[in-house]
């Protein structure tokens, strides 16, 4: 499954939409300290830097986008959502993920990555299955 969060209903883009968690790297930081520091701040899940795949990059006007898939066994109840970013979350099936980039419910930018890094995230997640 694949962990989505609902962005925040008074945030000024894709507001009421599910996402994964992600946002800009500080001064100083790499994208794979990024990485874990979002993710710690969205969710409250901690992770190693070892345990981030990275997935790839993508170029868009004027940033880069790296992105990491963990395996981690979380229960929404441990969950800490951070206020004013993140309203909800649940764990979703590929299915499903794939569901509400159809129907607009995942924000446009998760979306157009789901379908670019797709065979990666789906591969991963059955690696993942296998351990």
């Amino acid at each position: 499954r694949v962990l989505l969060t609902l962005r925040h209903p008074e945030k000024e883009v894709y507001p009421n939409t599910w996402e994964n968690s992600g946002g800009a790297v500080k001064a100083g930081e790499t994208s794979l300290e990024a990485a874990q520091r979002e993710l710690a701040e969205e969710t409250g899940i901690q992770v190693a830097p070892e345990e981030l795949v990275f997935l790839g990059s993508e170029g868009r006007e004027g940033a880069y986008v790296d992105c990491y898939l963990v395996h981690k066994d979380v229960s929404l109840f441990d969950l800490a959502l951070q206020e004013g970013e993140t309203s909800d979350a649940r764990w979703a099936t590929p299915y499903e993920v794939e569901k509400a980039c159809e129907d607009g419910t995942m924000a446009r930018p998760v979306a157009r990555r789901w379908y670019q890094m797709r065979d990666k995230i789906l591969a991963e997640i059955k690696k993942g299955e296998q351990k």
